[in-house]
């Protein structure tokens, strides 16, 4: 084609030569350009442009399935622009349609470490360092997503992560998925059996991690490499699957891991020279790696609600717990019976999980003083003073009660069947009686004196008003009309 025309291209040469009658038409006519306003993007959101070119650009390329650390990454860069997993999700299939795309991000909203996804870049990372390209599947990566390890203090994201990273280096594979480890395999951590072990190689990988980061370790090669490798022994320990990947040796306890993790930290390039630095440094944590990855370190880790002089209640006991301090074995509490002695309980690790954190009060011995007031007899002594002041009263009614010779009219009128002296007919309340809180105040009242010298108040009986809807009215002078029934006696009188 150079030697056409000189070296330039002509459109009628090109349009002998290619005779593709769409590729004709470009060249005379174009091709149109769809334009989105700018506004749009203020209206939607800024990641709107990101994932338009995206999915503009996915058409223009040889398809190829993304694996999902590359989804994930991807998940991340979206939520990242507009704060929102779901649109992080639907933004992502248009550009990589991965058919479990759900599970990925699940995983990365769930278990990626938080903002900024740290546990994905981490991966991400080590992708690139061992030139990985395997898928995991969807079953494995439901798994992995999905299950629920039953335990309320932590999620395991580091478990996760380290189960992600042996099958993304995987020495065996089927139809570019990964088979070094299956569903069944994350499934088993579930166990009940393997719970402990779990725990502690979550609590082992999460120190690992923490001293790296100290380190400044995390963004080089070398703390990435030597984090992934440790981590694929773990899981491969865990699952009785150690020395079948691209580490040939078998490791037979997490403590052995540690100890290689170490022995790596000391031969890494650098390392020497930090090492020589003054006292204080965050290469001295290396030397103090086996103390603080210790079994009482890993226990703590693994019961974090255990805090010192907390108040614990132990399962089928009632003595309230106050936790001291975790040794390579135990739990050690005390136990303070209400004679104030203690007494020192060890509770083993693997029985820490019945310890439940409490806000009960430790009992003691009440003081005399309290006892006395809460005896029955002083505690009823106002009980008693108010039945005997009910008792003149009643007896007092006995005595003088003149119903038979009283009549009663409608009106609220009383009339004498027979003569009386003048003042010796007097109107006396007969109801329930109170406590007087001052008789000065109430010597207006009708008072009971009780032989010990305290006053009662006799309150009028209450009575009872019929029940019922009330009425809706029009007018406001309406509604202040009473009209209602008195009930006395059992017996019904006219409305008043």
């Amino acid at each position: 084609m150079a030697q056409l025309n000189s070296g330039y291209l002509s459109v009628d040469i090109l349009g002998t030569k290619f005779k593709d009658h769409a590729f004709q038409k470009v060249c005379n006519d174009g091709w149109t350009w769809k334009v989105i306003s700018a506004a749009a993007a203020d209206e939607i959101g800024a990641w709107f442009p990101t994932m338009v070119q995206a999915a503009a650009n996915s058409s223009n390329f040889v398809a190829k399935v993304a694996n999902e650390i590359e989804v994930a990454m991807s998940l991340a860069y979206h939520y990242d622009q507009c704060k929102s997993m779901e649109v992080a999700i639907e933004t992502t299939k248009w550009s990589m349609p991965l058919p479990y795309i759900k599970a990925v991000g699940h995983y990365t909203a769930n278990f990626a470490g938080g903002e900024g996804f740290p546990l994905i870049r981490y991966m991400s990372d080590v992708s690139k360092a061992f030139n990985s390209s395997l898928l995991m599947g969807a079953e494995f990566m439901d798994s992995l997503a999905f299950t629920q390890m039953k335990d309320s203090t932590c999620t395991y994201p580091l478990l996760r992560t380290a189960f992600w990273i042996s099958n993304m280096l995987s020495t065996k594979q089927q139809d570019g998925i990964a088979k070094q480890l299956v569903k069944s395999d994350f499934e088993k951590m579930k166990s009940p059996a393997n719970k402990d072990l779990v725990k502690s190689a979550e609590s082992l990988m999460k120190m690992c991690l923490e001293l790296l980061q100290n380190l400044g370790w995390m963004h080089q090669k070398r703390g990435i490499s030597i984090f992934a490798r440790m981590q694929i022994r773990t899981a491969l320990f865990l699952c009785k699957k150690s020395g079948k990947g691209r580490e040939s040796h078998v490791f037979k306890s997490l403590h052995e891991i540690q100890e290689a993790f170490t022995k790596e930290i000391g031969q890494a390039p650098g390392s020497e020279a930090s090492s020589s630095g003054a006292a204080g440094s965050t290469d001295l944590k290396v030397m103090s790696l086996q103390d603080t990855s210790s079994p009482a370190s890993i226990a703590m880790h693994q019961y974090p609600w255990l805090k010192a002089n907390g108040k614990y209640l132990k399962k089928d006991c009632s003595d309230i717990h106050v936790f001291m301090h975790m040794d390579d074995t135990d739990g050690v509490f005390t136990v303070t019976d209400v004679w104030g002695k203690g007494e020192t309980v060890r509770v083993p690790h693997k029985d820490l999980k019945f310890m439940k954190a409490t806000s009960k009060e430790i009992p003691i011995m009440l003081d005399s003083s309290i006892i006395h007031r809460m005896q029955i007899a002083a505690n009823l002594t106002d009980e008693i003073e108010k039945a005997n002041a009910f008792l003149k009263l009643h007896t007092s009614f006995q005595e003088h009660k003149l119903d038979d010779d009283l009549d009663f009219s409608t009106d609220s009128k009383v009339f004498a069947k027979k003569g009386f002296k003048k003042g010796h007919l007097k109107l006396l309340p007969y109801g329930s009686i109170a406590k007087s809180s001052s008789p000065e105040k109430d010597k207006a009242k009708c008072l009971i004196e009780t032989d010990s010298g305290a006053f009662f108040v006799v309150q009028p009986p209450k009575v009872d008003f019929a029940t019922g809807m009330l009425k809706q009215v029009s007018q406001a002078f309406d509604a202040i009309h009473e009209e209602h029934e008195c009930l006395e006696a059992g017996a019904a009188a006219p409305p008043v």
